[in-house]
């Protein structure tokens, strides 16, 4: 996306040389697309990068941002997370329950809550899966936030479910419980 609104600016004349925070914002959305240049990153990433870097894009700016996130009660939540993760050898996939009572004892507050920020480090942590599933308990209800590098089984779980994907993610709910929420995605998963 950064690279087709880079493309925008540029046929629209704007003197990107003289504007450091434009070139920082699509500097930022090229890190979070390509989580840190670790997922797809290939050489035109690298010289879009370099592009953006010579237009003045701010890396310690973005940087500074991103560790503000990175806070003690996120690491709580991490960790419980990590503790009530399980790995499913048969569909592939990582399976992490959150209750209210994880949230209450990490003290993250509810908007501090990124469901993307907490899938995607557990899928750093437990590469080898292919969808990585987060339950969580938010009123009234448990909702679940999906994640796959394979965006055949996120397409697929959005028809299942009739929800939107966002890039590589999916946000469903509002199931009953934790039970509820998982025997539906176990059934979706085996169709997959």
């Amino acid at each position: 996306i950064s690279k087709k609104i880079f493309g925008i600016a540029e046929g629209m004349d704007i003197n990107l040389s003289s504007d450091s925070e434009f070139a920082t914002i699509l500097y930022a959305a090229l890190i979070y697309e390509t989580n840190n240049f670790k997922n797809f990153a290939d050489e035109e990433t690298f010289d879009f990068a370099r592009t953006l870097l010579k237009y003045g894009a701010q890396k310690d700016k973005i940087s500074k941002i991103i560790d503000s996130i990175k806070s003690i009660p996120y690491s709580h939540i991490l960790g419980r997370a990590l503790a009530r993760t399980q790995i499913d050898r048969i569909t592939s996939s990582s399976w992490t329950f959150i209750t209210k009572n994880d949230f209450e004892k990490s003290a993250l507050k509810s908007e501090e809550f990124t469901p993307s920020a907490l899938i995607d480090s557990l899928h750093e942590i437990i590469p080898q899966v292919k969808i990585s599933l987060v339950f969580f308990e938010e009123s009234p209800g448990v909702r679940c936030f999906a994640y796959s590098e394979d965006r055949h089984i996120i397409r697929k779980l959005s028809e299942n479910l009739k929800q939107a994907v966002s890039g590589q993610y999916i946000y469903s709910g509002n199931f009953d419980n934790f039970t509820k929420a998982e025997q539906a995605f176990r059934e979706l998963l085996k169709t997959q």
